[in-house]
């Protein structure tokens, strides 16, 4: 089975392609589309929609799991008007993800935000990944954080063994 993650800010798109079980997830690939600075924000979602159309055509992953911001959270906190500008630009690009990758058949679950996918106390622990060439994942050289997400929310729709994780 191969997983797509992704998780977005607000003018990036990081993704993840891990493949594997949930006890031995394999990183197989991780990028970023980064969108041109010059685009008016109707250009940039639909440059977003095309990359992503694309990379899932390239790609062609079983599932897509989508690093979903906790709106809940971001209602709570006081945060300056730059911050919740951003956080309005990537629910803007979330809502495009989910667009995309829906007729593409892919599963697109909303996934929590930490504790459950931060790597610390849910499987998979991020020592059991691999990279495609079968070496430890050293996740000191994956310094983004939202990169980090996408990685951990497409492990977390792997297969335990023969029961498919249904949502997390």
């Amino acid at each position: 089975m191969r997983v797509m993650g992704l998780r977005a800010e607000r003018d990036t798109v990081h993704w993840a392609l891990v493949s594997g079980t949930l006890s031995a997830p394999v990183l197989m690939a991780h990028d970023r589309l980064l969108a041109p600075e010059d685009l008016t924000e109707r250009d940039y979602l639909a440059w977003f929609r095309a990359k992503v159309y694309a990379l899932l055509e390239n790609v062609r992953p079983d599932s897509v799991a989508i690093h979903l911001a906790d709106l809940e959270v971001v209602a709570e906190s006081k945060l300056s008007p730059k911050a919740l500008s951003a956080i309005v630009k990537r629910a803007r690009i979330e809502g495009v993800l989910l667009e995309a990758c829906r007729p593409r058949q892919a599963r697109t679950p909303p996934i929590p935000t930490a504790p459950a996918v931060n790597g610390r106390n849910s499987p998979p622990s991020r020592k059991h990944f691999t990279s495609s060439d079968g070496s430890p994942v050293d996740w000191r050289e994956i310094s983004s954080t939202s990169r980090r997400q996408a990685i951990l929310a497409a492990a977390a729709l792997l297969e335990k063994s023969a029961a498919v994780v249904k949502s997390v």
